[in-house]
């Protein structure tokens, strides 16, 4: 089995929210579509016949082939981590019949109708997620999703939308808490990234008075006083050097 990605080394940075984002877009209203190549597929990948993978595979390949669009490799490379994510959430919910994530991706692609018809983009970027890391990019996942419910929500009350801000927030404060133990890693980056997200949105919520209007950084003061270091360093330094330089030039 392949080796899967260290936990502290892997990195969020863009696939949260910008991956997520145009996947829930492009998937959002498939009908019938890939529906008879889905069905092919999961007899391949599933081990009882169930067919309880039809439907998540008719969004992953549809999401391929939005993947197989972009122009720039660094943006497929990123959209391919969240593939990557999807695809072995997805495996993780039946009993199916590969011994990783990568070879019922390479099934997908063998059943396909119509030649990969570029659903293979992801082919070099798919490995073996490792557990840890599955569960944080759930936890953001779950995050964004009742985020986008709260922002778009317009009903109040009960399971309306004060009550996603508040569990939205709620789980931003439980998940924070893994950034005093290991603090600086992947996903605690994205969580900030998700604050200012969030942030920005409360600047102009005024219906839910009762949600939190600001959500503090992961990192607390020591991201700031990391910075504001580094600027009395640099400014400490760029003095220096003209003093040095003044001085030599007096010299001469």
């Amino acid at each position: 089995m392949a080796t899967s990605v260290e936990d502290e080394e892997y990195d969020f940075n863009d696939i949260f929210p910008t991956s997520k984002y145009y996947f829930d877009i492009e998937t959002k209203d498939l009908n019938n579509e890939y529906i008879s190549d889905c069905f092919d597929i999961s007899r391949q990948i599933h081990r009882d016949g169930k067919n309880e993978f039809i439907m998540p595979c008719q969004k992953l390949i549809h999401y391929l082939k939005y993947i197989n669009k972009y122009p720039a490799i660094d943006d497929k490379k990123k959209s391919c981590k969240y593939f990557n994510y999807k695809l072995m959430d997805e495996l993780k919910k039946i009993r199916n019949t590969c011994e990783e994530t990568k070879d019922c991706y390479i099934k997908m692609i063998n059943a396909y109708s119509k030649e990969s018809d570029g659903i293979d983009v992801c082919k070099e970027y798919i490995q073996e997620i490792h557990e840890k890391t599955l569960v944080k990019f759930q936890k953001l996942d779950s995050l964004y999703e009742i985020f986008y419910k709260f922002t778009s929500t317009q009903e109040e009350g009960e399971n309306g939308k004060c009550d996603s801000g508040r569990e939205c927030s709620e789980k931003y404060s439980e998940y924070i808490t893994l950034c005093n133990q290991i603090s600086h890693t992947g996903f605690c980056k994205a969580l900030d990234k998700f604050r200012d997200s969030y942030n920005f949105h409360m600047k102009n919520e005024s219906e839910c008075v009762k949600v939190p209007r600001y959500l503090y950084s992961p990192f607390g003061t020591e991201r700031r006083r990391t910075f504001s270091i580094s600027l009395i360093t640099m400014f400490a330094t760029s003095t220096i050097l003209f003093t040095v330089y003044k001085v030599n030039g007096i010299l001469l």
